[in-house]
């Protein structure tokens, strides 16, 4: 295969691949949800969930299919919409209801795209199309922040304690995309099928990603990306070429980490961040054009000189042998700075144990292992061991969180995709993620063994997912679908370039979904989606403009709120919202009833808990204030404002509403999840 695209182009690729124009549809809402805050606001997310679960009955009614689904895809679909039926089934024993249908909808969602991607065979070019439109796309994305957060006059804004968080909105899965964006790049820039200027892009796409991965200061990258290489070395065919393009994106990263990590350095010197990002956007850059054009000459040269087998082999060696002396060498650097390795491995599990925060302030590389995921980690671990077969549901964990915490931190999720399966599913889901997620890497694994362009897209498209589950094992992407959503289409489409050739003279096309029964199947599925996204989307959008448009027509508001209320039965967010509204304009009575009625859909919400606490306080009715001030402590037992309001209570002091909600306001505030 001697281009990147067949010779007659784009119509050519569909004819081949019929599939490729939904694909191409799907890879552009992934980019849409990524680059809005990483798709994690329901009113980003629902929409497009429910777009494309209309684009995979489309598909299923009317593209053609030449070749019988293989036996893996079959186990691998079957899996992952059975887990996310056990997501579904888990809310009747979740606690907080409303959360676990938001938990099952996100399960749902990444069955579904998925099996998008997985349930037609993807010939070679289309797949390189995907692959690499994916990596350079994200690439354009965070040049065009970077240009943005340079020409800004807030700056600020685009970073969160000195580290880039947007398009995302959190630091570490910024550094999540642009990594899972990176793999695809040098997997295609490797090879000589891919026409040179093409391989001159994608390097230096890799280049930038790596770089605005830097000015992330993601701990968790730091240690996710060796597994991802070797990951990537192990699964990539032409090992050589693949490891030499490697290395030239690593030094050029290397080159500009002082330049991309100055605005960091620069708000811990309490300096101005513009000139330190300004400096940062024009050194990335540059040495990425710099860094594309020498790809771009590399790739014509290689279309010109061709390397003898025997020679390539030797390459081979020699690149191992380099690679196994840096590694044995940065062994010996290391114990002779660190000393015993058991002692130091040992030293950094009781930091990581027991230190909450980073202890430098010169970077957050060097801040070693202190954070409060141990604590995440160890509660998750409880909610196994009270549940071990089903889990606690879907998305239920920060309630128990708050019950059992040891620090200040207040999460939603488990900071684990692992942990999250686990405890919240039990290990009857933990075995259908395993079966789903096995069975697809099968045949994504098969699909990468071969030596052609579509080995390397289907190693690139893997490495996609295998960087998400590595990086996201030890924070919480799942919960961001434009994460999410293309780690899973991508593994999908690696193992769609598994299948057998087929033949289209001998054997004819037939749709997928064939018959009466198959039909009102896939209607009956569709239909539950629709609902199971529709609603909450629905409810979440009236709830958002009624907190945003309820001081200038309040009435208004409250209507909205008790229409979000009855299209969501589950969740209590819009009895919480129509109350906070209601102190704010006084009405005392419709606060007391809104939180009475958000704490009888969730009896373990703190909050409701607290203010109607305080009510009781105000109205004079201590024995009651009591009670409920006592349960707020004993579901937040760390939260401060409840501790000092029960106290003042038993004191015999009323407790100041208005006081108390300016102070859980500013508390929001400084909070940063």
């Amino acid at each position: 295969m001697r281009n990147f695209l067949p010779s007659r182009g784009f119509q050519t690729l569909i004819a081949a691949t019929p599939i490729a124009l939904p694909l191409l549809l799907a890879l552009v809402v992934f980019l849409v949800l990524a680059g809005s805050d990483g798709g994690f606001a329901p009113g980003t997310w629902y929409p497009a969930a429910l777009f494309l679960a209309g684009l995979l009955v489309a598909a299923l009614a009317s593209v053609p299919r030449r070749e019988a689904l293989p036996r893996l895809t079959t186990v691998a679909v079957v899996s992952l919409g059975a887990f996310a039926c056990w997501s579904y089934l888990s809310i009747a024993w979740a606690d907080q209801q409303g959360d676990a249908w938001d938990g099952a909808n996100r399960a749902a969602l990444c069955a579904l795209v998925f099996a998008l991607f997985a349930l037609w065979p993807v010939r070679a070019p289309a797949a390189a199309v995907l692959v690499g439109a994916f990596g350079l796309a994200v690439a354009g994305i965070g040049v065009l922040e970077l240009l943005r957060a340079a020409a800004s006059a807030t700056p600020e804004t685009y970073f969160i304690g000195g580290r880039l968080a947007e398009p995302v909105g959190y630091p570490n899965g910024n550094v999540a995309l642009w990594f899972c964006a990176f793999w695809p790049c040098v997997a295609l820039a490797a090879r000589r099928e891919v026409q040179p200027l093409l391989r001159g892009a994608l390097l230096g796409a890799a280049v930038v990603l790596g770089a605005l991965a830097l000015m992330g200061q993601s701990r968790g990258w730091l240690f996710a990306t060796p597994v991802a290489v070797l990951v990537f070395l192990l699964i990539t065919p032409q090992r050589s070429r693949a490891g030499l393009t490697l290395l030239v994106a690593a030094a050029a990263i290397f080159a500009v980490r002082s330049p991309a990590t100055g605005v960091y350095n620069a708000l811990l010197n309490n300096e101005a961040i513009a000139p330190a990002l300004t400096d940062s956007a024009r050194a990335i850059l540059l040495v990425a054009v710099a860094v594309g054009v020498v790809g771009a000459a590399i790739g014509y040269l290689d279309r010109t000189f061709q390397i003898a087998p025997d020679g390539a082999r030797l390459g081979g060696i020699a690149l191992l042998a380099a690679a196994m002396i840096v590694c044995v060498v940065g062994f010996g650097v290391w114990v002779a700075r660190e000393g015993n390795p058991v002692t130091t491995v040992s030293e950094k599990w009781e930091e990581f144990k027991t230190t909450p925060t980073p202890t430098s302030r010169s970077s957050r590389f060097s801040a070693g292992l202190g954070s409060y995921r141990y604590d995440f980690w160890r509660v998750a671990v409880g909610n196994l061991r009270r549940s071990p077969l089903i889990g606690v549901g879907a998305e239920n964990f920060q309630q128990d969180y708050l019950a059992r915490r040891r620090g200040p931190e207040e999460p939603v999720h488990p900071h684990s995709f692992e942990l999250r399966v686990l405890s919240q599913t039990g290990i009857v889901g933990a075995l259908l993620m395993i079966v789903g997620l096995g069975s697809a890497a099968a045949m994504a694994l098969r699909a990468a063994r071969g030596s052609d362009l579509g080995a390397a897209a289907a190693a690139g498209a893997t490495m996609v997912f295998a960087y998400w589950l590595i990086h996201g094992s030890v924070d919480w992407f799942f919960e961001f679908p434009g994460l999410a959503a293309p780690a899973f289409a991508m593994l999908g489409l690696a193992g769609a370039l598994a299948w057998p050739a087929g033949d289209g003279l001998r054997r004819p096309a037939r749709v997928v979904v064939r018959g009466r029964l198959a039909i009102a199947a896939v209607a009956l599925a569709f239909c539950a989606l629709v609902t199971s996204f529709g609603l909450p989307w629905l409810a979440d959008r009236d709830t958002n403009r009624a907190a945003t448009g309820w001081p200038t027509r309040p009435d208004e508001a409250f209507d909205r709120l008790e229409r979000a209320a009855r299209l969501n039965p589950l969740s209590s967010r819009p009895q919480l919202v129509g109350a906070s509204i209601a102190l704010r304009v006084g009405r005392l009575d419709l606060a007391e009833r809104e939180f009475r009625a958000a704490l009888r859909r969730d009896p373990r919400n703190a909050y409701a808990a607290l203010e109607l606490g305080a009510i009781a306080s105000q109205r004079g009715q201590r024995r009651l204030a009591r009670k409920l001030l006592a349960r707020a402590v004993r579901l937040n037992p760390r939260d401060q404002l409840s501790v000092a309001a029960l106290a003042d209570v038993r004191a015999g002091k009323r407790v100041d509403i208005d006081r108390l909600n300016t102070a859980i306001l500013e508390q929001a505030r400084q909070r940063i999840r």
